[in-house]
C-alpha cells in the first residue's frame, strides 16, 4: 500500500519525465553535434555514428598510458569512461560457459583495452567541446 508521499512523488516523477521527453530530440541533436565534434578532431575513433552518441570513443596517442590521460583529464575537470572491459565475450561467466579466450576478439579487445569515452552529453557546448578536444590532445602529450 502506497502512502499519500509515495503517489505524490511519482506524479512529480511522472510530470518531470513527461517534460524531459519534450525535451528529447534537442538532447539527441546536441549530442549527435558533440560526437561529430569529436570525430572531426579525432579520426582514430570507434564509429558508433547512427547510434545513441551517448559516449564518444577515443584513443590515446601516447605512451603515458589510458589511466594516466584519463587522470589528466579527471584534473581539469573532465570526466571520462571506460566501457567492456574487458569486453563482453571475455567476462568470467562467458569464458566459464562459451570457454572464450583472450585473442577471440581482437576489434572488442583493442576497443576494450585502449579507448576512452568522451564525454558528449547535450549539457555541453561547443566551446566545452573544443576546450575537451585541446585537453585531450595536451593530457596525450
Amino acid at each position: 500500500i502506497s502512502s499519500t508521499s509515495d503517489v505524490a512523488r511519482e506524479q512529480m516523477q511522472a510530470a518531470i519525465g513527461v517534460e524531459q521527453l519534450a525535451r528529447l530530440p534537442s538532447f539527441l541533436a546536441a549530442r549527435e553535434l558533440n560526437w561529430r565534434i569529436l570525430a572531426q578532431a579525432f579520426p582514430d575513433h570507434v564509429d558508433s555514428s547512427g547510434g545513441a552518441y551517448y559516449a564518444f570513443a577515443a584513443f590515446p596517442k601516447t605512451n603515458a598510458g589510458r589511466d594516466t590521460v584519463r587522470r589528466r583529464l579527471r584534473a581539469e575537470g573532465i570526466e571520462t569512461a571506460v566501457y567492456y572491459d574487458p569486453p563482453l565475450p571475455l567476462l568470467p561467466y562467458y569464458v566459464r560457459k562459451y570457454g572464450y579466450r583472450a585473442g577471440q576478439f581482437p576489434v572488442a579487445e583493442r576497443i576494450a583495452g585502449k579507448s576512452i569515452a568522451l564525454p558528449v552529453g547535450p549539457h555541453l557546448k561547443e566551446k566545452d567541446m573544443s576546450r575537451i578536444v585541446k585537453e585531450f590532445r595536451h593530457a596525450c602529450g
